[in-house]
């Protein structure tokens, strides 16, 4: 009895604590534990989320639905499939309109317009984030705005378009810091870091990289260690580390295999493959690279990247058959990817087709309503013909003025215009001019260079054919004569002396009239020449070339005046710096070819009389190449010396 009348207590004490809780409050607390677990446990969120939507549909909440079908959207986002987030969020937002509810609009399409990114339609991508800006605006949000700010940045990156994504994280870290939320600047700096590493400055974004990394393991937030570790796994790859690269995304696989995320965890393990194939682990790197082709989402331009490393790979362990079998599914892989981005082109014109006619019908129907209201005025005219009769003489004197005023204004306009012509024609002329002189005097500088190159030949060759033939001539002879003659001091002193001053000349030679680079790699010599000049100077070299092969199939033209540039500027810094440490950094872009030499010497110091003839030279040059310089120095700080060419290739 004791036992019976101690169970219905407890029956009543859990039925009294089911009917003390609101549906409401028995969401929010789902909506809480899914946010408590997101970024730590997914399984536990994906629990919840499930739960909300099942709760908030039985109780006929269509808010809460909203945010269930946001949470599982978040969810799959992270597991990489992002056609199913963008049918969540959908359903999301069509529900918050249903219920005319502004809040939430926001981050709903700002995590659309990432999967968007992510599925490879940039166009969609920004058009919703776009939408979140509005609303996150419209709605004061400033903390989702920043996150809007953000978010399209990344569409920015991905398009390559590094100025205006730089420009957005910085609209973005501005809120972040009015807002004083350090989470937020965090993660611009993370965005920065990830532009920095596309730019090539791997130091710079791997302090940006350490910074978060420190943050989010202080916040525990497995998913940005994640992200931190697999950028800095790739910047070790692309640095040649693959010893430490290896290491470190081994534990990012740890920790991406504990948050699901099948997407992110097919790259780290297509970069293990790649570190286990450059240390030479073939068996590792196969089986490293047949995981990530079995994680791949769909993701065609991946997989093919995926199936030509498993087909290398093959090759280089001389299963050719293998290597055939997968090399066909690369190719087939990336036919179906080309073949997909043509019918989402096709796509894309097709509406904006549709859209057009759409506007073309709107014109239309607004042309007609037009003509409708004008037929409506004139029977209101014809109506009032009587009553306007009485006032015929005044309206006709008033037509005969307004008439005047009329003529007087287009007269004037004619005037108007007559002037702007003229302006114009004499702008036209101005602007000829300045061309024909800036034709003339770019004529000039290439006749000149051209001028200097042909004598820098015949100096070079009447250096190496005349002082420096004499030369070897009186040191074979010397030699000869010395033959079988005891050694002697002096005599040896004398010939290692005749044998610098051919090196000299040689040297003095080459340098004048640097050889063909088709006929040598450019780097090499380039730096070979560096290591010359400095060779007796207390002075740190530290040069970088990338990428080196592609900068040595360059025309030869552009590679001789880059030589003539580098010599300028090294000779400047050697001459006239003071400087113990030099860079020298040649980076091939898309479009054009980066020079920058910088050195820790005392800076320009402007004097009274001096033009600055090297400068000058290097300054034509590069106007007649096309390019642009420039110079920032300061007394005592150092000159760094920008210069980007063009390239036509």
């Amino acid at each position: 009895m004791k036992t019976l009348i101690l169970s219905y207590f407890f029956v009543l004490i859990s039925a009294y604590a089911v009917l003390a809780h609101t549906p409401e409050e028995e969401l929010n607390n789902h909506l809480a534990k899914y946010a408590q677990y997101a970024a730590t446990d997914p399984e536990k969120a994906w629990f919840h989320a499930r739960k909300m939507l099942e709760l908030s549909q039985e109780y006929n909440l269509p808010v809460f639905t909203a945010k269930a079908y946001y949470a599982m959207g978040n969810l799959y986002f992270k597991q990489g499939k992002y056609d199913s987030t963008v049918i969540r969020l959908k359903a999301a937002i069509q529900l918050l309109d249903s219920s005319n509810v502004q809040n939430g609009k926001a981050v709903a399409f700002s995590l659309m317009g990432l999967a968007y990114k992510y599925k490879g339609d940039l166009s969609n991508s920004m058009h919703y984030l776009q939408e979140s800006l509005k609303w996150a605006q419209e709605l004061k949000e400033e903390r989702q705005e920043a996150n809007a700010f953000q978010n399209i940045a990344l569409v920015y990156f991905q398009q390559k378009k590094y100025m205006e994504a730089a420009n957005n994280l910085d609209l973005a870290v501005q809120i972040y810091h009015r807002l004083d939320d350090y989470a937020g600047i965090i993660s611009t700096r993370f965005n920065f870091a990830n532009i920095l590493k596309e730019q090539g400055e791997f130091e710079k974004a791997r302090g940006f990289y350490q910074e978060a990394l420190e943050y989010y393991s202080k916040t525990e937030n497995l998913t940005k260690q994640a992200h931190i570790e697999m950028n800095l796994g790739q910047m070790l790859v692309e640095e040649g580390r693959h010893n430490d690269a290896f290491n470190l995304l081994l534990e990012t696989r740890g920790k991406l295999i504990t948050l699901n995320y099948t997407a992110d965890l097919a790259i780290v393990l297509n970069d293990l493959g790649l570190c286990a194939k450059a240390m030479g682990r073939n068996e590792i790197a196969l089986g490293y690279f047949q995981q990530a082709l079995a994680k791949a989402n769909d993701d065609l331009y991946f997989k093919a990247d995926l199936l030509q490393n498993i087909s290398n790979q093959y090759l280089k362990m001389g299963n050719y058959e293998a290597a055939l079998d997968y090399y066909s599914q690369s190719v087939d892989s990336r036919e179906a990817y080309n073949s997909l981005e043509k019918e989402k082109h096709l796509a894309e014109i097709q509406l904006q087709y549709e859209d057009q006619l759409k506007e073309n019908k709107i014109l239309l129907l607004e042309q007609e309503k037009s003509l409708q209201e004008a037929e409506i005025q004139k029977s209101a005219l014809s109506l009032k013909r009587q009553r306007v009769i009485r006032n015929f003489m005044i309206a006709v004197l008033m037509l005969i003025v307004i008439g005047l005023l009329v003529l007087r204004y287009f007269y004037r306009q004619k005037i108007v215009a007559q002037q702007r012509l003229a302006e114009q024609q004499e702008e036209n002329t101005r602007r000829k001019t300045s061309e024909i002189i800036k034709d003339f005097r770019l004529k000039a500088i290439e006749r000149y260079q051209e001028g200097q190159q042909e004598e820098r030949k015949r100096i070079a060759r009447e250096i190496h054919d005349g002082i420096g033939s004499d030369l070897a001539g009186i040191k074979m002879a010397l030699e000869h004569h010395l033959d079988g003659a005891p050694e002697d001091t002096r005599t040896q002193r004398i010939l290692l002396g005749l044998q610098d001053a051919c090196k000299a000349v040689r040297s003095i030679s080459h340098q004048l009239h640097p050889p063909a680079f088709t006929q040598t790699d450019f780097c090499l010599y380039l730096s070979d020449f560096v290591d010359g000049l400095t060779e007796n100077l207390s002075i740190e070299v530290d040069k970088i070339f990338y990428p080196k092969h592609e900068i040595d199939k360059l025309p030869d033209e552009l590679l001789a005046e880059v030589y003539r540039i580098v010599q300028e500027l090294f000779n400047n810094s050697i001459k006239h710096a003071q400087a113990s440490m030099i860079e020298l950094q040649l980076n091939l872009h898309e479009a054009y070819l980066n020079i920058f030499v910088s050195d820790n010497g005392v800076g320009m110091i402007p004097k009274v009389g001096q033009k600055g003839i090297g400068m000058r030279n290097i300054r034509e040059r590069v106007e007649m190449l096309k390019g642009k310089v420039e110079i920032d120095s300061s007394p005592g700080n150092g000159t760094s010396i920008n210069i980007d060419l063009p390239v036509n290739r």
